[in-house]
């Protein structure tokens, strides 16, 4: 018993007295977590030493339970219902791992008064549950679970599993990290997923109004990726699911849950493999509650096995301006296939754009673009084509760079260049069951031109009579390096936002905003109420190709890396100096990532081509910090 009174006296010791400000807590592995807990005050941090921690606990503060800044705590429990329930506050749990070992539920957020409250679950590992990861329940709740990692137990659980369940009311904001394994008795591809209760990585279940949000979350392996079953709104953005046996599943009702019918978007999102990739059902037809979610910006390709379908529903369903794998359209070879009562038309489609048309032997470049952003229709409506989606490049003649590479708001690129030898290079990019082709001509430098020069001497001609007549005021030369002025209306006329001022000099080669940085790295504050883009000047040399690249790199409070954001952008000229020019866009959701890493770092990326005719690349590497709005 000693070294046990030992360790609670260690804990009791470091809580801060009463009508202190907040204090942290260490709590070293062995020792009571719940007795920290007991003893915490709201606004308190509770932090667990390395190793392992024993439960269940109860988080009835409204207080942060962490992690340790280095190494790994671990939180088990067996048997029972839950390792970790948070009741009735408004608790932040980040940085440890949850081993459920064998209880039904790893974490569980329940909110029985019905006050209004937020919880945040971030950056926690999840496993060994034997339904679920992850369970936010009863009105007035919303959970949000941010850079999890929940991990099911794979074919052959004695039940079905579910990563996360938001249900009774509750309502969640499921951002990043990944989700799999949750399957039950079958899974994966060639896994059919019934409409009836089943196994799911997030299940939104009788919801609350504003239902659940799934952004940027990895989903592979599970029977159903996502699945909403009488939830007023689901809506999955940026997503990633993976060999799910369905990838999304919506259904008016279920048994024990009220009928809703489903609204929301699946919008810029990847859901490939498996059987079915969307599923969207009215069980209870003829009640007027249709579920109605509409899919734009998709890719929604390589559904297998018996049955399969990109796209299956008994309802309307809005799916234009998707991909399905090919140019042709859904239903063609190729591309996945959809049921009657799909709208499909029109369809992303794959393109490649080359240009110099014509480059020289011996070196010779062109850029080489694939573009995922218009529909058959010619309009430019997949902007938001899911991000990081690997394309294939090649070509017969000569060598293309980098053989593949990653889309970044519906395009990528490569550099074709020549080698020796003249003549056609038929190049192309390939994505999913499609191939495309554009033609680049490599020409042979013609032969120098032998000028013979004819001198004529003739007798000098008198003056010509000049009235006199005023000195006109000097044109101004160009300036070699433009003007902020000059940067911003030109970034103004290229994006029509507000960006952040430029300095008026430029160091050739790098790029840097506001007149701290000159030399490729530093630091950028941003004022979170006022920035809408960023401006980054990339390249003044010669020539600069203009797939450049632009993301934001970062790290978790934990120092684990986080998917990094792929930014929007737009890119330009300015005729003084020839100066290349990038204006990078960050988005709403995308500051709130910034100002929750721990590190945040944009990086563009341009190919320049030199005087001589050289290519490199230049990097540029800026910290990212969110001043906070003011209060």
């Amino acid at each position: 018993m000693r070294p046990i009174s030992v360790l609670f006296a260690l804990v009791c010791c470091a809580v801060a007295p009463a009508g202190a400000t907040a204090a942290t807590v260490e709590v070293p592995s062995g020792g009571s977590v719940q007795a920290a807990l007991d003893g915490a005050a709201a606004g308190d941090t509770v932090r667990l030493g390395p190793g392992p921690h024993s439960g269940p606990i109860v988080v009835a503060v409204d207080l942060t339970l962490t992690g340790p800044e280095s190494g790994e705590a671990t939180l088990s429990a067996a048997g029972g219902t839950a390792v970790v329930e948070v009741l009735d506050s408004s608790a932040t749990l980040s940085g440890f791992r949850v081993d459920a070992g064998g209880r039904d539920v790893g974490v569980l957020v329940d909110n029985p008064s019905l006050a209004s409250r937020t919880v945040t679950v971030r950056d926690l590992r999840i496993s060994g549950y034997a339904e679920t990861g992850l369970v936010a329940r009863s009105g007035g709740l919303a959970l949000v679970a941010e850079g999890n990692a929940i991990s099911g137990a794979g074919v052959g659980a004695p039940g079905p599993q579910r990563g996360i369940t938001v249900e009774q009311g509750a309502v969640a904001t499921v951002r990043d990290g990944t989700i799999g394994g949750n399957c039950g008795s079958l899974c994966g591809p060639g896994a059919e997923a019934p409409t009836d209760p089943s196994s799911a990585g997030v299940l939104a279940r009788g919801s609350g109004a504003s239902g659940v949000t799934v952004v940027g979350t990895v989903l592979a392996d599970n029977l159903v990726g996502i699945r909403a079953a009488g939830a007023p709104r689901l809506d999955v953005l940026g997503a990633r699911l993976t060999d799910n046996g369905t990838g999304v599943q919506v259904v008016d009702a279920e048994p024990g849950v009220a009928v809703a019918a489903t609204q929301g978007v699946v919008h810029g999102s990847t859901i490939s493999g498996g059987t079915r990739g969307v599923v969207v059902h009215d069980a209870t037809p003829g009640d007027g509650l249709r579920p109605g979610p509409v899919l734009r910006a998709d890719r929604i390709v390589g559904q297998s096995g018996p049955g399969a379908l990109g796209v299956s529903a008994n309802v309307p369903v809005q799916a234009a301006d998707v991909w399905w794998g090919c140019n042709g359209g859904p239903g063609t070879a190729g591309c996945s296939t959809i049921t009657t009562d799909v709208a499909a038309t029109p369809h992303l489609v794959l393109r490649l754009g080359a240009g110099p048309g014509t480059i020289a032997t011996g070196g010779g470049t062109a850029s080489l673009t694939a573009d995922v952003t218009r529909n058959a229709q010619g309009a430019a409506t997949g902007a938001a084509f899911p991000d990081d989606t690997q394309v294939a490049f090649a070509t017969d003649r000569g060598s293309v760079s980098p053989a593949t590479a990653p889309t970044a708001s519906g395009t990528a690129g490569a550099t074709l260049t020549s080698g020796d030898a003249a003549g056609p290079a038929t190049t192309s990019v390939t994505l999913d069951g499609q191939t495309v082709t554009a033609l680049v001509t490599i020409a042979a430098p013609a032969p120098p031109t032998t000028v013979t020069q004819t001198t004529t001497v003739t007798a000098p001609s008198p003056p010509p009579t000049v009235e006199p007549t005023a000195t006109p005021a000097p044109t101004p030369a160009p300036s070699a390096t433009p003007t902020g002025a000059e940067m911003l209306a030109a970034a103004r006329r290229a994006i029509g936002r507000k960006v952040v001022r430029l300095s008026p000099t430029l160091t050739p080669g790098v790029g840097y905003v506001d007149g701290s940085v000159r030399t490729g790295s530093g630091t950028i504050t941003i004022d979170d109420e006022n920035v809408v883009s960023l401006m980054v000047l990339a390249c003044p040399e010669r020539a600069c190709d203009a797939g450049v690249s632009a993301k934001v790199e970062r790290t978790s409070k934990a120092g684990r890396k986080l998917k990094p954001y792929a930014l929007r952008r737009a890119t330009f000229s300015l005729v003084a100096g020839r100066q290349r020019v990038v204006a990078v866009r960050l988005t709403g959701a995308q500051r709130q990532g910034i100002r929750r890493a721990r590190t945040a770092t944009m990086v563009v990326v341009a190919a320049v081509s030199g005087p001589g005719g050289d290519r490199s690349k230049k990097t540029l590497r800026l910290k990212l910090r969110i001043r906070p709005k003011a209060t």
